[in-house]
């Protein structure tokens, strides 16, 4: 996990994020959104080796950005699949498996999609934050007189 207090560069980017106009922290935090969701959306089917993992954890795949932090979201899609199964219910046997049932792959501690794809996500992601807000500010001050 990436921790803000051990970069003043992060940190800097974050305080000026929270100081900033409520427009122009909309629009940062919009902007992050729609450039980060297709990224995460990619990892997901990247790591899925599975129909029933492609169909219960990408769909509902979004991203959440906001002043202090990322965050991913998978397997939101409360729509059940053939089956009954409700991925935004029953994920867990899906990323992590389970002992108990044939149908699942077995028990695993760091999960087979969505917390690999994270890990793989996750610096970029907050690459592409910190340049967004970058380049907000940039803009911001070439329009002020």
């Amino acid at each position: 996990m990436l921790d803000a207090a051990q970069s003043p560069e992060l940190q800097a980017a974050l305080l000026s994020v929270r100081q900033a106009e409520r427009d122009i922290r909309l629009d940062i935090n919009a902007t992050a959104r729609k450039e980060l969701k297709p990224i995460w959306q990619e990892s997901l089917k990247g790591h899925a080796e599975t129909r029933l993992e492609l169909r219960a954890l990408v769909p509902g795949a979004r991203i959440a950005v906001g002043a202090r932090n990322i965050t991913a979201h998978a397997a939101t899609s409360r729509r059940p699949l053939r089956g009954g199964l409700i991925p935004a219910v029953n994920y867990a046997p899906i990323e992590w498996g389970s002992n108990r049932h044939n149908q699942f792959r077995s028990r695993t501690k760091n999960g087979r999609v969505v917390m690999p794809a994270a890990a793989m996500v996750i610096t970029k992601a907050v690459a592409i934050w910190v340049v967004t807000i970058v380049d907000k500010f940039r803009s911001f001050a070439e329009v002020k007189p």
